[in-house]
């Protein structure tokens, strides 16, 4: 009887992994991981108060208002905000498309074959294994490669492609006004002193 009773243990133990094997694979859903002060998250028409734990949905905006924010959940993926940033988040079954309104993020990314898009009002970039820094501001749009090499392109009025670089390790590009997109130099004064501290360390 002893012996009976643990071939049937083994033979559901079998049949259980079978089935935990042939389930289909759950996506991992985007969330704020961290939040120093609460977030206001617009989904549709309605304007909510997001902290830690919160899920994000397609076509959310958040505003991080006076502290900084992570977002979690992307599998490989991390997203941070600076503080006064304002980012519209949209994802599909293969993409994530970030649009930077206003602000400071950070993106690291630790896969190769991830492929995430930021978009500013005057850059679209194809973020792929890396980490990268980007600022939209008033009149002008900034990114810093802090590592990996970052496909990026500059938009014209009707948000069509002008012309796309490739920006390597340490390389900053930044679009100013009427003067048009620069790259392959170092960041500027300017640049370093506005980037929120928290951007000077790696995501965890």
């Amino acid at each position: 009887m002893r012996s009976t009773f643990n071939v049937k243990e083994t033979v559901q133990c079998i049949f259980m992994c079978l089935l935990a094997l042939a389930a289909p694979a759950v996506r991992a859903q985007a969330m704020i991981a961290f939040a120093e002060k609460p977030v206001q998250v617009i989904r549709g028409t309605a304007l909510n108060t997001g902290t830690a734990g919160v899920l994000l949905e397609s076509g959310d905006l958040l505003e991080s208002g006076d502290g900084g924010v992570q977002i979690g959940g992307l599998d490989d993926t991390t997203i941070a905000l600076g503080k006064k940033t304002r980012l519209a988040f949209e994802r599909s079954a293969n993409s994530v498309e970030l649009a930077l309104l206003s602000g400071w993020v950070k993106l690291q990314i630790k896969t190769a074959g991830t492929i995430i898009t930021i978009q500013t009002e005057r850059l679209k970039i194809r973020a792929t294994k890396g980490t990268m820094i980007v600022h939209a501001g008033v009149l002008r749009d900034e990114v810093f490669v802090e590592d990996g090499t970052q496909l990026l392109a500059e938009l014209g009025s009707k948000r069509e492609i002008q012309h796309q670089i490739k920006l390597g390790r340490e390389q900053f590009a930044t679009d100013i006004g009427n003067d048009g997109l620069k790259s392959g130099i170092r960041p500027n004064r300017e640049f370093i002193d506005q980037m929120p501290l928290a951007f000077r360390d790696a995501l965890v």
